[in-house]
């Protein structure tokens, strides 16, 4: 007679050991889940919110014409909480970024001019970042009188350079660039003939470099000097192959530039020294009007050349987590940042449920941080408005980490730095419940 073994004791090894992994496999499916979930809904949204925002500008409206969203660009951050199969639940936070951009083009061709050169038609950049709305301009409407100024000692210097040294480079061009007493407005111009590698676009510029009329505006040292400063000079065996050079236009009236406002031509040049071109809409022979896309919060243009920071959205981010109640003691202390009860196998009390919960009630304070091109005083209305939004800047300090601003969404003035500070609250909670009979029960 053959007898079995006992093997009840090896099954709950097994059910203990492979319960786990499958309860871990299948948490990370979900997990994996939710978050593509997630990543595709904000990325839906941000297309979805481009395109009404640019329909919504672009509708006729003659008595107030708006571009500032001809091409909109909406950018969602959001930092939501990861679905943990854990027993503490759901603790740490994703962040999910999606990007959307979409056109209309009624008014396209809606005329640059004196009349159309509002603020609230400088091109606008949707950011929203844990559902609070930041409109970044990315460009600006500006004037420049053509003058000289003090420059000081120093330089040219060549690249890599500081803040300083570029400053000053681009003083230098400005007072240098001058010609029979007119301001020298300067363009990238698509490389010209194969045979000589010439510019052909303006006029003035000659097609021949050994026969240098034009007093050295065209010659080899301006046309082929990328950096304008005597030191980045392209070398002849190359210049065949470069993509553009520069060109220069003496500024003496409005035909000599190109610009006709009846005809709608609106030229672009490099008018003071920034190695950027501007478009101008406006010119007087002492000073210039123009639409300028370095000059708005957000610099879109920016490269090496540029006197400021890289703009944007820093890769730095931090969170803080506080609990109401946090220097109470005792049964009345108030909100925790987590807690875990685990219940009896069987509750006699009862003897209905074995009983295991885990809750949250805290807020998380999740800091970014956005670098501007400029500070257009916009940010500091504080309560007000800025970019025809409701200002979501909370404080305007040299300190942004004091007392009565470290919680704050706030602006650096000494760095032109937003610290983006949102707050969000976590009451999540979870209840397992299972009767005497093994029906098991999850409440939320």
């Amino acid at each position: 007679m053959i007898k079995l073994q006992d093997n009840k004791a090896q099954a709950a090894v097994e059910l203990a050991v492979f319960g786990a992994v499958l309860i871990y496999i299948i948490g990370s499916i979900v997990r994996t889940a939710v978050s593509n979930s997630y990543t595709q809904d904000y990325n839906f949204q941000a297309f979805r919110l481009a395109l009404l925002t640019s329909w919504q500008t672009s509708t006729p409206n003659p008595y107030n014409p708006n571009i500032s969203h001809n091409n909109a660009t909406v950018l969602f951050v959001q930092d939501r909480l990861s679905p943990d199969p854990g027993k503490y639940g759901d603790v740490d936070r994703n962040p999910y970024i999606a990007q959307g951009s979409g056109t209309f083009s009624y008014e396209l061709d809606y005329p640059l001019d004196s009349a159309s050169a509002v603020k609230d038609n400088a091109p606008i950049m949707d950011v929203f970042i844990n559902g609070v709305h930041f409109a970044f301009t990315t460009a600006s409407y500006g004037s420049y009188d053509l003058k000289k100024t003090s420059c000081g000692s120093g330089g040219p210097y060549s690249p890599p350079q500081t803040q300083a040294q570029c400053l000053q480079n681009q003083c230098l061009r400005n007072n240098r660039e001058w010609k029979g007493g007119y301001k020298l407005f300067y363009t990238m111009d698509p490389n010209g003939s194969p045979a000589n590698g010439i510019p052909t676009f303006p006029p003035t510029c000659n097609s021949d470099l050994t026969k240098d009329t034009d007093g050295g505006i065209c010659d080899d040292k301006d046309v082929f000097d990328l950096g304008r400063n005597g030191q980045d000079i392209v070398p002849s065996s190359l210049r065949k192959s470069i993509s553009w050079a520069w060109a220069a236009t003496p500024a003496a009236s409005t035909s000599s530039i190109g610009l006709n406002t009846d005809s709608n031509e609106f030229p672009s040049y490099d008018v003071d020294g920034r190695l950027k071109e501007v478009t101008i809409f406006g010119f007087n022979g002492s000073s210039v009007q123009f639409e300028d896309f370095q000059g708005g919060d957000i610099d879109a243009t920016w490269d090496l050349t540029s006197c400021k920071p890289k703009p944007g959205l820093l890769n730095s981010s931090e969170i803080y987590t506080f609990t109401s109640n946090a220097g109470a003691s005792g049964p009345s202390q108030g909100p925790t940042y987590l807690q875990i009860k685990e219940g009896n196998l069987y509750n006699p009390g009862n003897g209905h449920y074995v009983r295991s919960m885990d809750s949250h009630d805290n807020v998380d304070v999740v800091q970014r941080e956005i670098q501007l091109s400029n500070n257009n005083g916009e940010w500091c209305k504080i309560g007000g408005k800025a970019n025809g939004i409701p200002n979501p800047v909370e404080a305007c300090s040299n300190n942004c980490f004091s007392a009565d601003t470290i919680t704050k969404t706030c602006l650096d003035t000494n760095t032109n730095i937003i610290f983006v500070r949102s707050r969000l609250q976590n009451v999540t909670g979870h209840a397992w419940l299972t009767d005497i009979a093994g029906q098991m029960k999850v409440q939320q």
